[in-house]
């Protein structure tokens, strides 16, 4: 048994087919009833697809894989490639993303079935085996992901949220908001995001950066002074205000009446993670 192929179909769930060679050996230690002269019928599959991570010898489950032919006849010294379907959802396909590291996609295939010798009298074997599978970074970022229903855009590598245990409920709100995105409820995302935003103010005003300003009501309030905090008047600038306007557009309230689609969801919650990582980052190398 060999890996033949790797493709995808247009369907409404992302689908990933694989393709196998089977053919009948003679061979002591083959995965196939060695026979050479009968034909075997093939059935009772259970293929499992494992993901192999670059930086970590614990493999991942992904799922099974199904066999668009529950049985086959395999003839005597004749070649036949088998196809097995695997479906994917939108949540998984970031899993394995994160998993991928930007680098090749290495996946491991555990094949389990019956072979059934057709001659008399007839025998029925169980066979297993393990294939190897490596997709080129270059082939799954530039065809698999587009034709999964990924968009067609240059792909970026969103870092990981990593910050001291103070930060976890801001990490938390965010995490949320990417959960919700793969979920398609954009309006949550929004109030994940806020929820993030004002949980990451309250605790850089823990830390005593904090200055007055005078609300649009003419009375003085509390602000992080992000000036002091990133010792930076221009980026601190650019962050109050950043602050300010994500916290505006996900308030409670801001959008009666109005459809929140996966483009208000996009911009907001790409902003909320870059800069809850900016913050996450200058903090642990300040050790403010």
């Amino acid at each position: 048994m060999t890996y033949s192929f790797v493709s995808t179909e247009p369907s409404i769930r992302p689908r990933l087919i694989f393709g196998f060679d089977f053919t009948q050996s003679n061979k002591p230690n083959a995965p196939i009833l060695p026979t050479g002269l009968s034909a075997l019928e093939l059935g009772d599959f259970a293929v499992e697809l494992k993901l192999v991570p670059q930086n970590s010898g614990n493999m991942i489950y992904v799922g099974y894989l199904i066999p668009r032919q529950p049985f086959v006849t395999l003839p005597a010294n004749v070649r036949t490639n088998l196809t097995f379907n695997l479906d994917l959802d939108h949540h998984e396909l970031r899993e394995i993303e994160k998993l991928r590291e930007a680098k090749d996609l290495n996946l491991l295939v555990n094949f389990f079935f019956t072979a059934e010798n057709q001659s008399q009298p007839k025998t029925k074997t169980m066979q297993s085996a393990q294939i190897i599978i490596k997709v080129p970074k270059s082939d799954w970022v530039e065809k698999f992901l587009p034709d999964l229903g990924v968009k067609t855009v240059s792909l970026i590598e969103i870092p990981q949220l990593i910050g001291d245990s103070e930060f976890s409920e801001t990490i938390s709100h965010v995490d949320d908001a990417w959960k919700q995105y793969s979920m398609g409820e954009y309006h949550r995302v929004l109030t994940d995001c806020r929820k993030a935003i004002e949980c990451l103010a309250e605790k850089i005003k823990s830390k005593g950066f904090v200055k007055e300003e005078i609300a649009q009501e003419g009375k003085k309030i509390i602000v992080p002074d992000w000036d002091k905090f990133l010792v930076n008047e221009e980026l601190g600038d650019v962050v109050a205000t950043i602050n300010k306007k994500i916290s505006r557009i996900t308030a409670t309230g801001a959008h009666p009446g109005r459809i929140i689609c996966r483009e208000d969801a996009d911009f907001t919650l790409m902003t909320t993670h870059a800069m809850v990582n900016l913050i996450l980052r200058k903090y642990s190398l300040n050790c403010v």
